[in-house]
């Protein structure tokens, strides 16, 4: 599988890009004179679809259900049309975006900061405010018991995967001493498990179609991805069910970045082990049957390329991944 590199102006390569509409469209911010330029290009052709000014960095956050892309500058959120680049009416303010929820809704984060008698400030951890993004309105919001670094919630909004920073001794949230993952119920608003180190990952999702079901995109100790099933029930423990696509190869490279299929049966990653600046080894786009538990595709790239996202479209998977001067497309045909 060879890339299709477009040159584009040194420099000039967007800044926090993402893939939406399976791939088709690329997103991503430029430096201006004044603020920075939201983008959005056709990934087949690198054409301009349209552009949207803004006053400050941004973080972006991706609601395809809506066919929107929320902007978060300075603590105002604000929502774009995907295809149009046309504003929303409404924008929020005190909320940074995080991920998207269904039926028009953005689940976001907010730390919490307290202060106890004697004047000393204290972490009172994360609460998650869920925003209903036609309206511009709060809906609901709820403390997630300690420092929340990174969230998923499944397709139907009912379950939330929060990962935790674990606090050391020293009690300095910015150096944590590991993380847990927590699962949520969305409506109780109650934690129903946490998961034990091992498979605590920040990679770890909800696999698409299914409430209780997880993907650990590449477990390097088991040797594959992990498909993790849970069985909640009320009145009965937890259980959970590991597993493991096998990977032949075991000297596979680090997880650069995954695509889940819609209907959650394929997992695509793309691997790549930077040494350093001039040494990158390893260089690969690999997709998964998490059905049969079998890899179906395993394309080597060559040395120091790799996309740094991945999307499926219907018949194939797509790449791009930005650099200094080029943007490298890569297209993946449906084989399997």
């Amino acid at each position: 599988m060879h890339p299709r590199v477009t040159p584009i102006v040194p420099g000039s390569a967007l800044l926090s890009p993402l893939l939406a509409r399976c791939g088709r469209t690329l997103l991503g911010l430029r430096r201006a004179d004044a603020g920075f330029v939201l983008h959005a290009l056709d990934v087949e052709s690198n054409a301009p679809l349209w552009s949207a000014a803004l006053a400050s960095f941004p973080t972006l956050c991706l609601h395809e259900r809506a066919g929107c892309v929320a902007t978060s500058e300075a603590e105002r959120l604000s929502f774009w049309n995907v295809d149009t680049g046309a504003p929303w009416a409404a924008t929020l303010d005190g909320f940074h975006a995080h991920v998207a929820l269904p039926d028009a809704r953005v689940l976001t984060l907010e730390n919490v900061a307290g202060v106890t008698p004697d004047g000393v400030h204290v972490d009172e951890g994360t609460r998650a405010c869920v925003l209903d993004i036609a309206r511009g309105t709060l809906l609901a919001n709820f403390g997630l018991g300690g420092r929340v670094v990174r969230v998923a919630v499944n397709d139907a909004g009912t379950r939330l995967l929060a990962h935790t920073a674990i606090v050391g001794e020293d009690g300095a949230p910015d150096a944590p001493a590991g993380h847990r993952a927590v699962l949520w119920d969305m409506t109780s608003r109650a934690p129903l498990l946490a998961l034990d180190a091992n498979l605590s990952s920040a990679e770890l999702q909800f696999r698409p179609g299914s409430s209780d079901t997880l993907v650990f995109p590449y477990h390097h100790g088991l040797g594959g991805p992990l498909v993790i099933t849970l069985t909640l029930s009320d009145g009965v423990a937890p259980r959970l069910e590991v597993a493991v696509v096998v990977d032949e190869d075991k000297e596979r490279a680090p997880v650069q970045s995954v695509a889940l299929s819609p209907d959650g049966r394929f997992l695509a990653t793309a691997h790549a082990d930077q040494r350093d600046n001039h040494w990158v080894v390893g260089c690969a786009v690999c997709v998964w049957d998490l059905t049969t538990k079998t890899r179906v595709h395993d394309a080597v790239l060559g040395a120091g390329r790799w996309p740094t996202l991945l999307a499926f479209d219907r018949d194939r998977v797509v790449g791009v991944r930005e650099t200094w001067d080029t943007r490298e497309r890569y297209v993946v045909p449906r084989t399997w």
